[in-house]
């Protein structure tokens, strides 16, 4: 017993030398053990995977301006100089005087970072809106 999804037989038998070829290879009694079954989504489902990958992008935009401001990535609540544990900028601050972090912010371009361009403040407040929304709009939705 074979299972084939919808979409496949269409990309399969979308002329008809496909549809011949397929029906050619097999042999008689392998095409009638085949069932079709036609695998399709329910709207509601195909919705709220689209409400997901909407609100999911908002997240990953807005976190990359979050990063943008604060670059560097710490284990401890102590930020020492040369003690992170990842960073994500090439800036390299001065040993010889005193900086602040606004120092080390990244400017991302608006198609990448939601807002984009130094705007910290934005991007918590797109960050924290989008998982409002989310979880009080998609969850109690779809699947309660």
């Amino acid at each position: 017993m074979c299972i084939i999804p919808r979409f496949l037989l269409q990309c399969l038998f979308d002329s008809q030398v496909c549809e011949h070829l397929f029906c050619m290879l097999l042999s008689q009694r392998i095409r009638e053990s085949i069932i079709l079954v036609f695998l399709d989504f329910p709207y509601w489902v195909r919705f709220a995977h689209f409400i997901n990958l909407i609100f999911i992008t908002l997240l990953i935009r807005s976190g990359i301006e979050i990063l943008s401001a604060l670059p560097k990535l710490y284990f401890k609540d102590h930020a020492k100089p040369g003690s992170e544990w990842i960073k994500f900028t090439k800036k390299k601050m001065p040993r010889d005087r005193l900086w602040i972090s606004l120092e080390e912010e990244e400017d991302f371009p608006s198609w990448i970072a939601l807002p984009g361009h130094r705007n910290l403040g934005l991007g918590r407040h797109w960050h924290f809106f989008s998982i409002v929304q989310w979880c009080s709009i998609l969850y109690p939705t779809f699947y309660k």
